[in-house]
């Protein structure tokens, strides 16, 4: 496409998370905004043209190339006579997340939700699990194979979630790998403290602060219904007389890894969900927050009963 080539692109198109537009009203909040290199103001798509929010460059007959239009071409609509399709668009849209040094995507969505998968896998299986592993023992094997098939699904389901709701809201989301993220991922498992944060969902377009709550909140409530799940099943298997360890162990870790993965998520700092459900309903974010605790400490006892 040829307005890759255009030298405008790279800062032009410099993401800042959760930021405000500096053009629309103090309670609109924004998962992306764009940096004028003119003016230095931080915009979301409808105020970036420079008409829009009366950049100096406008005021000053800047002959560079026109703002408005390479951020069209290269990110949403261009001026032209075709409506673009929505292939177009979302081509458009993820070609602008590409800009930042921060965002990795190394292909398409699932291949990025896959990675992300593992990474999560490494952090919460343990120094311990793939030691026992590289040595060839089975047990480990199997504990490792065990937490891949729960974990997966309680990751990916995840951040789907967030993105099918933020879709449902006319907003552009596609899940993306975080270098900051993947960073202190590793960083954090190596001294045994895993921050389980390779990526996140990346959110392009206006979003008043409930509707942030909404997208923020399914996450962990996606988690709590896996993790309510694995106790139901594990509650059912015992009345029925079931002695079966390997499968109540299957349905603890179930309940135990989704409880931690929404605990982690609602804590209320950084860009987790926690801090945007906070900020939109308090009560919200201490009930599901109680409910994960309380899952989380149930499935430890079983899994860990000397603690």
């Amino acid at each position: 496409m040829s307005v890759c080539k255009n030298p405008h692109i790279l800062s032009i198109n410099r993401k800042f998370s959760h930021v405000k537009c500096s053009a629309c009203p103090p309670e609109v909040e924004h998962q992306v905004v764009v940096q004028c290199p003119y003016c230095s103001q931080l915009l979301c798509e409808q105020h970036l043209p420079i008409k829009a929010h009366q950049c100096s460059a406008l005021l000053q007959n800047n002959p560079l190339f026109p703002l408005e239009t390479v951020f069209r071409q290269a990110v949403a609509t261009q001026p032209a006579k075709r409506k673009l399709s929505s292939a177009e668009v979302k081509k458009r849209y993820e070609y602008a997340l590409k800009q930042s040094s921060d965002i990795i995507m190394v292909g398409n969505e699932a291949i990025d939700l896959f990675i992300g998968g593992l990474l999560i896998l490494f952090a919460l299986s343990g120094f311990e699990t793939w030691g026992e592993v590289l040595r060839g023992n089975y047990d480990g094997l199997v504990e490792v194979m065990i937490n891949f098939i729960i974990l997966m699904p309680a990751f990916i389901l995840h951040e789907l979630a967030h993105k099918f709701v933020a879709q449902r809201k006319q907003l552009f989301a596609r899940y993306v790998l975080h270098a900051k993220g993947i960073m202190f991922t590793l960083i954090t498992t190596l001294i045994r403290f895993g921050i389980v944060a390779p990526g996140f969902v990346a959110i392009i377009g206006q979003v008043d602060k409930r509707g942030n709550g909404h997208i923020s909140i399914v996450g962990p409530l996606t988690n709590l219904l896996l993790g309510s799940i694995g106790l139901l099943l594990a509650s059912m298997t015992q009345l029925l007389g079931i002695n079966t360890p390997l499968l109540l162990l299957f349905y603890y870790k179930m309940a135990f890894f989704n409880s931690f993965l929404a605990l982690f998520n609602l804590i209320p700092v950084w860009n987790l969900d926690g801090a945007k459900v906070l900020r939109w309903n308090p009560l919200m974010w201490l009930s599901v927050s109680g409910v994960s605790f309380g899952m989380f400490l149930y499935s430890l006892g079983f899994l860990f009963p000397s603690m």
